[in-house]
Formats: structure tokens, sequence, C-alpha cells
């Protein structure tokens, strides 16, 4: 059996002025396995939280429901990797804790939230496929929130855009060459923002 290798490399984007956590996962044949994929969507997810719910930017301190127990951000993540997916999570600031709760979707609502998703795991793909041609699966793509910065394979993306019904709204950056090995620049934010030399992107309100 190959045993996959989960590497986390530090690199700065100096034009952006932030620092960055590449996530490379891969097993012998350098294939991305499923588990660190969720992982990544997992972090993703946390993201999002972190850009949407107001004075969560700057935490790191979590809990998970039902757990009202202090979590690390590796703990937090672990924890919504472990959910039964897909779920619909919210977070609310308790302090300097951001507390997040996820509830499985019912039935009427996956089959939306998978309509959904997959409209906008396709315009993802389809930005990739035109900045990056060399290889869409392999586009790394840069999520960011002020100073608050992710970059993650296309692939977990997508696989976070399945796996999680949040709110948030999505702004691809074309105003200037993004960093080295990245091939799309995503600002992440609170629904229904827009902001000048940005195009719409993926949403949930």
């Amino acid at each position: 059996m190959r045993r996959s290798v989960v590497a986390i490399t530090t690199m700065c984007c100096c034009a952006l002025g932030v620092t960055v956590l590449l996530w490379s996962s891969r097993d012998g044949d350098g294939h991305v396995s499923p588990t660190a994929r969720q992982q990544l969507a997992a972090q993703v997810a946390l993201l999002v939280l972190r850009a949407t719910v107001e004075g969560a930017a700057s935490t790191r301190q979590y809990s998970v429901s039902p757990s009202l127990a202090p979590a690390s951000p590796q703990e937090a993540e672990r924890a919504l990797a472990a959910m039964t997916k897909p779920v619909h999570c919210v977070g609310r600031m308790n302090s300097a804790t951001l507390r997040i709760a996820c509830l499985p979707l019912n039935q009427t609502d996956v089959a939306e939230h998978t309509r959904i998703a997959a409209a906008h795991s396709a315009s993802l793909e389809a930005d990739v496929r035109e900045r990056c041609p060399e290889g869409v699966g392999k586009g790394n793509i840069l999520l960011r929130r002020r100073t608050t910065v992710l970059v993650a394979r296309l692939d977990a993306v997508q696989e976070w855009l399945r796996d999680y019904d949040m709110s948030y709204s999505l702004g691809t950056v074309g105003s200037a060459a993004p960093p080295t090995g990245v091939c799309l620049v995503v600002e992440v934010r609170p629904p229904a923002m827009l902001r000048v030399g940005e195009t719409a992107g993926p949403h949930r309100s």
C-alpha cells in the first residue's frame, strides 16, 4: 500500500503582502488523496467562515458543535472533515471564539445544493482552464480575505463547494497577475458585495 504524504509549504506572496499556506498531498503516483482533499475542503470552509462572520477574521480559536470545548484550527478542520456531507454550516463569534454549527441537509435541500455547487464548480473550472490551460485539475486557486489567505487546488475547492452549504460571495480578481504557482485569485466576502475590477463569482445567500 502506498503511503500518502501531506506537506505544508510556506511561500511569501510579496505582491499581496501576506503569507500563504500551500498544501500539497500526493501519493506515489502524484495523485491527491481523497482524505487530504477532504481536509483541505474543511480548511477552505474555515477560511470562508472567518471571512464572512463579523469579527472572525483574526481568530485562531474555534469550537465545533455539539462540543463547546476550545479547538485549534487543526482540530476544527478534522471535526469538519469527519462530518457526513453535505452540511449547512454557520458561525458566530462568542468572545474570541468562532463557534461553528453544521447540520446535514434534508433531501430537498441536497438536490438544490448539488445543482448550485455543480454550476459554481463548472464556473471555477472554466476560469482555471482559460488561465492555466496546461492542466485544469492542477490549477492552484488563492482564496483571500484581507490578510487571511489560503492556496488550494481546484479539486479541493470543488469538494468544498459540494460538501458545504454556506453564505458567501466569491469574486475573481483579474486586475493583476497572480503570484507564481497560482492560477486564479479569488476574494472571499459576505454575500452581495462586489468591487470594481472584479467579476461576479459563486455565491450563497
